[in-house]
């Protein structure tokens, strides 16, 4: 499938019902609308949506979740459809997301991604973070299964 360069823009109170939907599709946990809303509460929290144009008309495809306290930024969730990943969706919501975050005076960048997640391990090494740590049994899989999580760190470039 060919898409367009998907358009990056800064989510408002009406995509939240499509980033529940897009986050459900993402990953195993369920964690619709309400839960996405309750994590944009804080005055800190922000959030992104990567839309691209199909013959239905526009389709959001992707969205990143974060937070700028002082001069730090953390990504608190991003999540891509699967039958958009590896289409550079996730390289311009990142791309996006720095630029965003040092608006807001961010100079660093964490996340924590699970350490099975090769394709997004990649992503986020090609975007520059770096590992820092490590939380055991953070992500909870299908059928009960516990994976860690890695907490990557990218300073401003």
């Amino acid at each position: 499938m060919t898409i367009n360069t998907p358009i990056v823009r800064t989510a408002s109170a009406k995509d939240i019902e499509a980033m529940g939907k897009l986050f459900e599709a993402a990953f195993d946990e369920p964690y619709g609308a309400a839960a996405i809303a309750d994590l944009l509460k804080p005055p800190s929290a922000w959030a992104l949506i990567a839309e691209t144009s199909d013959p239905e008309g526009i389709l959001p495809v992707g969205f990143l979740i974060g937070s700028t306290a002082a001069d730090e930024a953390e990504i608190l969730s991003l999540g891509v459809s699967p039958g958009y990943r590896r289409k550079r969706v996730g390289v311009a919501l990142l791309n996006f997301m720095v630029h965003h975050a040092k608006s807001k005076g961010a100079e660093k960048f964490f996340l924590e991604v699970a350490a099975d997640n090769a394709a997004a391990i990649a992503l986020y090494g090609a975007a520059g973070f770096k590992r820092v740590g490590l939380r055991r049994n953070y992500y909870k899989r299908r059928g009960g299964i516990f994976v860690d999580a890695l907490i990557l760190r990218r300073d401003s470039i």
